[in-house]
């Protein structure tokens, strides 16, 4: 019988060994369409799309003789890494402006920071989070960064994915028994529901996890039927049902060979039984993780964590995954706390930023592909060849203009008017310190009377009247248009299509230059020494907030001149920016391509309106308190002086330069930002062509 036995066993791994070594090998590939070719007609896919399964012999780190390489793709981002560097501790300790998530923005980077009271977990043992090791404010720093997923399987055109390492802790339920996947804390969590999704009320409403992972990018994830206990592929059991989730936690069956469903398991790239130390299941935690409270493997030192399953045992408690690479079905109580959570996801391989990261193997190597690495195809985004070569069309001194477009950025811009939306919206809870809030894949701002940068009480101005019960209109975030001024091939000088926002020139009524001026400061995120009315905006100004960190590495530091008003007004020390206004000079530069200046006011004041110059502002700029006259036209600030040391020259919705000025503290004027951006940026998408009649 031994022998009978033997024999069976040698057989099934010989199958297997054969089987995976058929699969095409895996090595990094830079493009995300070879994602999922894995067969052809002679041998069809039993495993991941993407994911190769090699049976490469025995490992010297597990019992189980298997070996799994996955095929990864960078996705969304999440807290990861601790910032270490001394500096820039001391630099987030000082920051203000961290949102209701612990999150901020800093020199072009997304951080989180944790307290030990804000953990899920902490307590003093070495196989915790070190706490005496945070900063003078008693925070720890996480960096914000591209999330790893392994491909578990994919059909061609989504793929089911699971992150590379736990990325966060968090209890099952705060309750030890009688808790179903259905009715867990943990799912409303992962998937931003409502308080009614669990027994406990815990309400996540569009500020979970896939929420924070994806920011704009939501519909990469549709809403995917997930078994509520059985495996994530299909199957069902007796206690029925699908759900509609988007994020979700693998089950016993497909992380476990012998569970009911080996075939599964093994297409997923997990070997063994329950009780086999498999690597194949073997898990490390982020650095935030950790932090969170996961803890590490106490017996080795290798940092392993255990990791939560979404099954439930017959025994009424929670299985996870092991630091051995054991899966422990007997499970434990929902309410522990040092657990961490590896999420799962349905993925559309056709989404936008997505990116191949190479490989992973279950032994712990890797060959990574880095995100910082990815270059467009063709060295620049799809499209955009054709916009910078008819870029200078502008500079055609016709009667009508054409400019080709990009969209790059996001920004509030439209009005929210569909009754019921609106209606959630006065109910929504977690809105941010920005007015800012994820709701049903979207994002959206609010905006008060008292909020607005002007609500004066003249027909040009927003009716407040259609504010909504609660006092608040609503703004929807939406992809940036950028009119391109001139390129270079490499770099293009853009200005919004429409102007964006309302803003004073600066917030005091004094003698200003564009160096001090608070507008400056606002564009650029810089801190209050930097302009003479004291306004912080240190790392939450518009460059900050419309631009995440891919945008922002594309955003070029500019050498900005600011000459003297030609009646005399001094326009101040010559600065350094990334973003800013146009000066009187690139007006006419750009219109009519004559860089020249008259010699007196006089002869400027005599030009002639330009419908080229004339903007409408976005819903959102006319709610901050931008004034618009006939066709909808408005207002908009240069940097350049006025007449006078405390006015600043702007276009007349006319199109008119109005070289008197307008006082700097004028709260009806609106703000078209101007920036040059490398055309590399994989962010920037073709918009095609505006022309001057709209």
């Amino acid at each position: 019988m031994n022998a009978f036995l033997i024999l069976v066993v040698a057989l099934v791994i010989a199958v297997v060994v054969f089987s995976a070594r058929r699969q095409k090998s895996a090595k990094p590939d830079t493009s995300i369409n070879d994602i999922g070719v894995a067969s052809n007609k002679e041998n069809p896919p039993s495993v991941a799309a993407g994911l190769q399964a090699q049976a490469s012999g025995p490992s010297t780190t597990t019992s189980y003789p298997e070996k799994t390489t996955w095929d990864c793709v960078w996705f969304g981002s999440y807290p990861q890494t601790r910032v270490s560097d001394i500096d820039l501790v001391s630099a987030l300790d000082a920051l203000s402006g961290w949102d209701i998530n612990d999150d901020a923005s800093y020199g072009g980077e997304r951080y989180r920071r944790v307290s030990e009271s804000t953990a899920t977990c902490a307590f003093e043992e070495d196989i915790a989070f070190d706490w005496s090791t945070a900063s003078d404010m008693g925070y720890a720093y996480f960096k914000w960064e591209p999330v790893k997923w392994r491909v578990l399987e994919s059909d061609g055109s989504t793929a089911l994915v699971l992150s590379d390492v736990a990325l966060d802790d968090r209890e099952y339920d705060p309750t030890s028994s009688g808790v179903t996947w259905d009715n867990s804390t943990i799912r409303s969590w992962l998937n931003g529901y409502p308080g009614s999704s669990n027994r406990h009320g815990s309400d996540w409403s569009g500020r979970g996890f896939i929420q924070l992972l994806l920011g704009d990018n939501q519909m990469a994830v549709p809403d995917m039927p997930t078994p509520s206990q059985s495996s994530s592929m299909g199957l069902t059991n007796e206690e029925g049902g699908y759900l509609p989730d988007r994020a979700f936690l693998l089950a016993v069956e497909d992380v476990c060979s012998d569970s009911g469903n080996s075939t599964l398991a093994a297409s997923h790239g997990f070997f063994g039984g329950p009780k086999d130390r498999s690597e194949s299941r073997r898990c490390k935690p982020s650095d935030y993780a950790h932090a969170m409270g996961a803890e590490w493997e106490y017996r080795t030192g290798n940092q392993y964590c255990s990791w939560w399953l979404r099954s439930i045992s017959d025994a009424d408690g929670v299985t996870f995954g092991e630091t051995s690479g054991a899966v422990n079905t007997y499970g434990n109580f929902a309410s522990r706390r040092f657990f961490a959570v590896r999420p799962s996801l349905r993925i559309s391989l056709s989404s936008e930023g997505i990116q191949p990261a190479g490989t992973v193997c279950s032994d712990g190597s890797a060959n990574e592909i880095s995100p910082a690495n990815m270059q467009c195809a063709s060295g620049m985004p799809v499209g955009l060849s054709q916009a910078v070569v008819d870029a200078d069309i502008i500079s055609t001194p016709t009667s009508d203009r054409v400019w080709e477009c990009i969209w790059f950025g996001r920004y509030p811009q439209t009005l929210v008017t569909n009754a019921q939306t609106i209606q959630s919206l006065d109910q929504a809870l977690g809105w941010n310190m920005n007015g800012d809030i994820s709701y049903k894949g979207e994002t959206y701002r609010r905006v008060s009377r008292g909020m607005a940068t002007g609500a004066t009480p003249i027909d040009a101005s927003f009716h407040w009247s259609k504010a909504s019960p609660m006092g608040y209109v609503y703004l929807k975030w939406e992809p940036i248009k950028w009119r391109i001024l001139e390129s270079d091939e490499a770099t293009a000088v853009v200005i919004s299509d429409v102007a964006l926002d309302d803003r004073r020139y600066n917030r005091t009524d004094m003698p200003v230059t564009w160096e001090e001026s608070t507008i400056r400061s606002w564009l650029n995120g810089y801190p209050s020494s930097m302009n003479t009315s004291g306004e912080e905006w240190a790392g939450r100004g518009f460059l900050h907030l419309a631009f995440n960190d891919d945008e922002y590495s594309a955003i070029q530091e500019s050498e900005i001149s600011n000459p003297d008003n030609p009646d005399g007004t001094r326009g101040g020390k010559d600065t350094r920016d990334k973003v800013y206004l146009l000066s009187f000079q690139d007006v006419r530069r750009f219109n009519s391509g004559d860089a020249s200046v008259p010699g007196n006011a006089a002869d400027l004041q005599s030009l002639s309106s330009s419908l080229a110059r004339s903007c409408r502002p976005s819903d959102y700029a006319h709610v901050m308190g931008v004034s618009t006259w006939t066709d909808g036209y408005c207002d908009w600030w240069l940097r350049s002086p006025g007449q006078g040391s405390d006015s600043a020259i702007y276009v007349g919705a006319d199109g008119s330069i109005q070289f008197q000025g307008g006082y700097v503290n004028y709260v009806t004027i609106a703000v078209r930002p101007v920036m040059r951006i490398l055309l590399s940026n994989c962010t920037i998408k073709p918009a095609g062509t505006v022309r001057t009649d709209g």
